[in-house]
């Protein structure tokens, strides 16, 4: 790990919990001994060699649509989702923390197969130089594949021998309710999550941030043709349901919990269309009152919607978990 001090550096590791620094095992990486502090200038860079002020420049002003574009990055912020990035197969290529915070990323960063720049500042410093307010004092960097993972990909991650649980999502263009989804798949059992082209990129900063770094740990891929897609996930057994308020869709409370289910949601305006509500087995809805005072449809939020068609899903598996519990309690 290199520490930036003048002209001096030295291969050695942080020093959490007052522990003697030990040579790394790993490839080093670069870390800045003095925390960095905000003057009137900006960002104090003293001591920082090239490749170092080039890392720390990937944090300044940084916008979702200049990191996709022009490197091919992306950002991760606050500290419970940078530690869920950290363990992920996604690479990192720099972060910015707070001297306190450091100590719980450096196992995690320490394991890390790349070499990745550290730099230790002030929270109002990483505030300045990011133009984030809600980092919670840790930001990272991470860097795309040079292509997406596709439907190709997710069908070769999803395992054998087991009922598979997948999420379908057409056309959800709000970043909030992917982040949604991604949470909810995880929080249920989910396999993985299949999006349309047209989707809000999971990589974007707040739909990492609403996902809680579930975009990380969850198998995804892109579908560049629902339809066809559709048809192979059918192929392996797999129940289509769409969620979608039709006069012939059924309540949620029947969707099959025996077997493989691909539950499909649609847009936030439209809903599904047409061609892909077609492709489905079946189609469910959440029931509620028709309509209001107004005469206007009733309808619940995409994201609230999956959450709740998914526990109704699993209803079963979690009263019989729920059962267990307690018959395993001691009697009174």
């Amino acid at each position: 790990m290199h520490y930036g001090s003048g002209a001096r550096t030295c291969l050695r590791a942080a020093r959490p919990h007052n522990r003697e620094p030990t040579m790394l095992a790993c490839e080093p990486t670069q870390l800045i001994e003095r925390p960095l502090d905000v003057d009137s200038g900006g960002i104090d860079t003293t001591g920082l060699d090239a490749s170092a002020v080039m890392a720390l420049a990937q944090f300044q002003n940084t916008r979702d649509r200049d990191l996709r574009g022009n490197d091919r990055v992306f950002i991760v912020e606050s500290p419970r989702v940078v530690r869920r990035f950290l363990r992920s197969r996604w690479a990192c290529s720099a972060m910015l923390t707070t001297t306190s915070l450091w100590p719980a990323f450096a196992d995690a960063v320490q394991a890390r197969p790349e070499v990745i720049s550290v730099f230790l500042a002030s929270e109002a410093a990483i505030t300045q130089l990011s133009g984030y307010r809600f980092h919670g004092g840790a930001l990272a960097i991470g860097r795309r594949t040079w292509h997406p993972p596709s439907s190709d990909d997710l069908f070769a991650s999803l395992p054998d021998g087991v009922s598979l649980r997948l999420l379908v999502a057409s056309g959800i263009v709000q970043v909030d309710n992917v982040g949604g989804l991604f949470r909810n798949a995880s929080c249920f059992g989910v396999h993985g999550i299949l999006l349309e082209h047209d989707c809000a990129d999971p990589l974007l900063r707040k739909t990492i941030r609403f996902s809680m770094g579930r975009v990380f740990d969850m198998p995804w891929g892109i579908s560049r043709d629902l339809v066809a897609d559709i048809e192979r996930i059918r192929a392996r057994g797999v129940h289509v349901a769409a969620l979608e308020l039709t006069a012939d869709a059924r309540p949620v409370s029947e969707l099959p919990r025996d077997g493989s289910i691909a539950l499909i949601v649609g847009n936030e305006a439209r809903g599904i269309r047409a061609e892909v509500l077609a492709a489905c087995d079946r189609r469910y809805k959440i029931p509620a009152p028709a309509s209001d005072e107004d005469g206007e449809q009733r309808s619940l939020n995409v994201s609230v919607a999956s959450g709740i068609a998914l526990y109704a899903l699993l209803a079963g598996e979690y009263e019989s978990a729920s059962a267990l519990h307690r018959e395993s309690e001691p009697g009174p």
